[in-house]
């Protein structure tokens, strides 16, 4: 009981040592966190504002339950044939996957002037005008040329490997695993160019998948219809015409509908807020670190001293 009382009255005295070495120091530490305060103003001030523009998507797709039943799927692998995808979840992934793919971002770059300095040379955004200001070193925007200076083997026009970085900086997309949503959002210093640079990939996506299953079943009617020619079994020709009637259908769902497997339930907007910096929250931050550094130098200080005397 008296060890337990003694460590109390240790504990306590050391806790009155403690606030005093701190209040005999306050100067210093009240110093250094007004100048952490200046220095995290300073900062957040020196940070370019951007802006995210985003847009909820459902992913299209058509059962194939009916085409693989009675060993259609079987026999359209053999041919090489393409069927519907079977589910959301996995056309979600494909289409994740040509959105992260460099070849996708080359598409992106040449069917569109504005994306490459735009990702590339963004200097500062104007509000007023709505246009974007470029790094004069790197691009001229009169002239429509690059002038930065690189070093071989790296190009004075950005290549899509150099690119390809940046891009997976700004662009984020995913897949809800609960009702396959997927969400793709784009961020950069203007927000014009978010929301068309967005609306630019969710139509890059439809277009893509749309040419190609439309070039896919043009290849398998022609191969289907060969066939036909050639086959004498009846069973084997009413499989094969329910595989034309399947890729038919792929054709007319290709044709008529321009959002052919993303169909926007939030189309992108041109955000009107910031989505970063949090400019208050950095200069919080900054004022707390500055206090705890000070009070640190102070108590580190004085037990240093205290260490030395002993």
């Amino acid at each position: 009981m008296k060890e337990s009382n003694k460590i109390n009255r240790d504990y306590e005295v050391d806790l009155k040592e403690f606030f005093s070495v701190l209040w005999d120091g306050k100067s210093f530490i009240i110093t250094v966190a007004a100048i952490s305060a200046v220095i995290s103003v300073l900062y957040s001030l020196s940070l370019t504002n951007t802006y995210k523009s985003s847009s909820l998507l459902n992913v299209v797709s058509e059962s194939s339950q009916s085409f693989n039943s009675g060993g259609l799927g079987s026999i359209a692998s053999l041919a090489g044939i393409s069927l519907p995808a079977s589910g959301r979840e996995e056309k979600g992934h494909l289409i994740l996957a040509h959105i992260q793919s460099k070849a996708f971002l080359q598409s992106l770059i040449e069917s569109e002037g504005a994306v490459l300095p735009s990702i590339m040379a963004a200097k500062s955004y104007d509000p007023e005008t709505g246009l974007i200001r470029f790094d004069a070193s790197k691009y001229d925007y009169k002239l429509d040329k690059w002038i930065r200076r690189v070093n071989p083997p790296t190009s004075q026009i950005p290549s899509v490997q150099e690119v390809y970085p940046r891009y997976m900086g700004i662009v984020s997309a995913n897949q809800s695993p609960i009702n396959g949503y997927i969400s793709i959002s784009v961020e950069h210093i203007s927000p014009v160019f978010a929301k068309d640079f967005l609306m630019l990939i969710i139509n890059g996506v439809n277009s893509l998948l749309q040419e190609k299953d439309l070039q896919e079943s043009s290849d398998a009617l022609d191969f289907l219809k060969s066939e036909m020619e050639n086959t004498r079994l009846v069973e084997l020709r009413n499989s094969m015409n329910d595989l034309i009637e399947a890729q038919l259908k792929t054709q007319m769902m290709a044709r008529i509908s321009s959002e052919y497997v993303l169909q926007m339930i939030e189309p992108p907007l041109i955000p009107e807020a910031k989505n970063y910096p949090n400019r208050p929250m950095i200069c919080i931050l900054g004022t707390i670190l500055g206090t705890i550094l000070g009070i640190l130098v102070i108590v580190f200080r004085h037990y240093a001293l205290v260490s030395e005397h002993n």
